[in-house]
């Protein structure tokens, strides 16, 4: 048998021949000249407040980032979370105005309450966030099946854009213990359709709709008729001025005592409001200009006078619908669909979906000049409000006021069929 290296001397002489490696530091100098990035980074921060309400506390978040660029086509029959017990008109819950037992609503019935336990009293929906036949993205071209994938627009499908998702925890720190709260799923940026028959919302919906002054002129009580008085015949000067307004979340029920208000916003001289100190709306089911809210113009001397005339009351503008049951948009594009623009331009900021067990100040990522806390209460909320972009406050929801007013019907989110994969 032949043998290697067995004399000592030439056994040691052999591993000084051999390349020896240690581990050494480097300085900042040289650090500063190495780049890269994490799949995964973890993010701890803490939180205290003594305001005197309901969020005072110690609160410690860990958030799991994921440096991700993901580019999808998904559906679900259904998508409920935070189904419990609520009082309708407690902690700013909204009464049910649509049925959820069929798919057929019945469009006599939109903005009249429903008493879903037979019991003679408004009900809430079941759930905080109810929403059926679920989907992000789009099919283009839905009836071939040998083009309808996932790619570009031109392949035939036009998927949900994300960057950088991120999955945080919430614990309070009470009595000396440690608990978690609260978990949310972040979107750093978003944009893309979201389709379904958006039953119930919780949280904060912020959009801007606008359109001509014609649409609100030709509704009652001008229909286009500018001696039908002095506000019909300023209107009829500046019928091809754009008018526009943010809208919310409002409590849709006909009759009742909050119809038309949003979360915040102040009592009139008629209506004793109940929805003036809650953060947001709970199990909403419908949309739209909040009453005392007014459309805004850019247009000279005569867009000053928009405002007095077109005033929000009871869910309409001079006869205009101005809230919108949430069940007439099928689909809602997030962010800017705008294939000029780069996605940072276009893609929605801020954008998340959160469970917590009581009252959580999860960090406001809007990108906002104001932005700090976006206050959540028990159970889940979802977040789809404005953010800051290349140094210019965007709505992440537009809508046409046609289209609003008609509706907005589904894009296709299956091969061969629009829903209902």
């Amino acid at each position: 048998m032949k043998k290697i290296l067995t004399n000592p001397i030439i056994y040691v002489a052999g591993l000084t021949a051999l390349p020896l490696y240690a581990m050494e530091a480097i300085s900042d100098r040289e650090m500063s000249e190495v780049s890269g990035q994490a799949f995964i980074t973890v993010d701890a921060s803490s939180y205290s407040r003594n305001a005197g309400d309901e969020w005072d506390g110690d609160y410690e978040f860990t958030k799991v980032n994921l440096g991700l660029d993901v580019e999808t086509l998904f559906t679900a029959d259904s998508l409920r979370i935070g189904e419990f017990e609520r009082t309708v008109y407690e902690d700013g819950t909204v009464p049910a105005t649509i049925t959820i037992d069929s798919q057929d609503i019945d469009d006599t019935k939109i903005g009249q309450a429903y008493d879903l336990d037979g019991d003679g009293q408004f009900d809430t929906l079941p759930a905080d966030i109810i929403i059926e036949n679920f989907a992000l993205g789009r099919v283009v071209n839905y009836r071939d099946a040998s083009s309808a994938i996932i790619g570009s627009s031109e392949d035939g499908g036009d998927p949900f854009k994300i960057r950088d998702p991120f999955i945080e925890l919430a614990y309070k720190l009470e009595g000396g213990e440690r608990r978690i709260s609260g978990v949310r799923l972040g979107l750093g940026q978003a944009k893309g359709w979201l389709s379904g028959d958006l039953l119930s919302l919780t949280g904060i919906l912020q959009g801007n709709i606008k359109g001509p002054v014609s649409i609100v002129y030709e509704q009652p009580p001008c229909n286009g008729n500018p001696i039908a008085g002095v506000n019909c015949l300023l209107l009829s000067l500046a019928q091809s001025t754009e008018i526009f307004s943010e809208i919310n979340l409002v409590d849709g029920a006909e009759n009742s005592e909050g119809f038309g208000y949003a979360a915040g916003t102040e009592a009139n001289d008629r209506l004793a409001y109940p929805y003036s100190d809650v953060p947001y709306l709970k199990r909403a089911s419908w949309a739209g200009v909040a009453a005392g809210r007014n459309f805004e113009s850019d247009f000279g001397n005569l867009g000053a006078l928009i405002p007095l005339l077109t005033g929000a009351q009871d869910c309409s503008i001079l006869g205009t619908p101005g809230c919108f049951s949430l069940s007439t948009f099928q689909s809602i594009y997030i962010g800017n669909d705008n294939d000029d623009l780069t996605f940072d331009q276009t893609a929605a900021s801020g954008v998340f979906l959160s469970l917590q067990s009581g009252s959580i100040p999860w960090e406001d990522l809007s990108g906002l000049d104001d932005a700090d806390r976006v206050l959540t209460q028990r159970g889940a909320f979802i977040n789809i409000a404005k953010y800051k972009a290349n140094g210019a406050e965007r709505f992440p929801l537009f809508l046409d006021l046609t289209q609003a007013v008609a509706g907005s019907p589904r894009v296709a989110t299956c091969v061969g069929f629009v829903k209902g994969c």
